[in-house]
């Protein structure tokens, strides 16, 4: 079935050798007791959803699990911090560029957690993320801020943080660098 689905012929070959498959059986108990836990703690629920976006996906792809997956998706909307429009997005609109992202981000912000703003002075950067506590980002961390709250986008989140993090210089603020 996840042959049919495109999964590759030697990836579930792999996947099926049985002490690879006891770990992924391991591997899938300890993700969904994370999970429980993880979801309820603030400082690993962006992780723990993550996780759980990846894992439910991972799982629909290789498995027919019909509705499981999507109901455990539209459930993790619930963990969501209810807040709106907190965050602020700063665009050029001079730049044709800027525009098109911000119109993008707006239409696709479905949680309505980022303000969009025109700012001349954001030509320099692209897009200024603005989070909660007044942090700027830009870049790749400013991607990643955008993907954290954008559904559709948060399956980038934590690859874009990696990379934004691997890319950092080591001189800037620590609280510039956190998500």
């Amino acid at each position: 079935m996840a042959i049919a689905k495109g999964v590759p012929a030697e990836l579930m070959d792999v996947l099926t050798h049985p002490a690879l498959a006891s770990g992924l059986a391991k591997l899938a108990i300890l993700t969904e007791l994370f999970l429980a836990v993880g979801l309820f703690l603030p400082r690993t629920r962006a992780f723990a959803l993550w996780w759980g976006v990846m894992f439910h996906l991972t799982i629909e792809v290789t498995s027919q699990v019909e509705l499981f997956t999507w109901l455990s998706l539209a459930m993790y909307a619930l963990f969501a911090v209810p807040t709106l429009r907190e965050r602020a997005v700063f665009y050029d609109p001079a730049s044709p560029w800027g525009g098109l992202a911000a119109r993008a981000v707006a239409r696709l912000d479905w949680l309505e957690r980022l303000e969009i703003r025109a700012d001349a002075g954001a030509a320099a950067r692209g897009l200024v993320v603005v989070e909660r506590d007044g942090t700027r980002a830009a870049g790749l961390l400013g991607a990643a801020r955008i993907a954290r709250v954008i559904p559709v986008f948060f399956p980038l989140f934590v690859p874009l943080r990696v990379l934004a993090f691997a890319f950092s210089s080591r001189s800037e603020d620590a609280r510039t660098v956190a998500c």
